[in-house]
């Protein structure tokens, strides 16, 4: 595992039982196939934390509601829920929002995350998965025994970020910019697995660190 970085972001994550689990950190640039790349160890034994279904159910949360309330007020919401479409469009205009937006819902994140691993002890899984998009941001990179960069063109990732959410032509860069460059998502890593849009190229690349991780983590 590595130091972690002195940033406002980073959370200190405690995991009862360290060693009981091996942990694979997915690194890369947005629309890069995280999610892909983790459903293919999913498939392999592995469990996948994903903080996007932990970020949908932290915005449920009242004490959540009401913080984003008192700072955006009613713009956010529809139908006393939180509208995320709304929410994203001011939060991704300016860095002083989006670091309001992530102190409110982050520590939530957090706890979930810390949650999922007293269960999994219980559960007896022992490779687990982050599939957290700013992984390096919130300083848990450091908490990876191993963390793989998923490479893919800005092109596919364009075309991706299109189809798939929906996303307009400049949406994807506009919110790149509030990550860090993928050159230094890249110094983080070590190894990187290639997305660029071939299913049956990515499990080989899977199956190969799979096979590297030592036996005591596999049941």
């Amino acid at each position: 595992m590595r130091e972690k970085e002195s940033t406002a972001l980073t959370i200190d994550l405690v995991i009862e039982n360290r060693d009981h689990f091996f942990i694979i950190g997915l690194i890369g640039g947005i629309a890069s196939g995280k999610s892909t790349v983790a459903h293919f160890f999913e498939k392999l034994g592995a469990y996948v934390i994903n903080a996007d279904h932990l970020g949908h159910k932290a915005l449920e949360l009242p004490s959540v509601k009401e913080k984003l309330f008192a700072s955006w007020g009613e713009k956010v919401f529809q139908d006393k829920e939180v509208n995320r479409e709304a929410l994203a469009k001011i939060v991704f205009q300016n860095q002083s929002d989006l670091k309001k937006l992530e102190s409110i819902v982050h520590p939530s994140i957090m706890e979930q995350i810390q949650q999922n691993f007293q269960e999994l002890v219980q559960k007896n899984k022992t490779i687990v998965v982050f599939d957290i998009a700013i992984l390096d941001q919130l300083g848990i990179h450091a908490d990876c025994d191993i963390v793989i960069f998923i490479e893919a063109s800005e092109n596919i990732r364009k075309k991706r970020s299109i189809e798939n959410r929906g996303w307009s032509e400049g949406e994807l860069e506009k919110r790149s910019k509030f990550q860090k460059s993928l050159e230094a998502k890249k110094k983080l890593a070590h190894c990187k697995i290639n997305n660029n849009g071939i299913l049956e190229e990515i499990e080989p690349q899977v199956q190969s660190i799979w096979e590297n991780i030592p036996s005591t983590y596999k049941n």
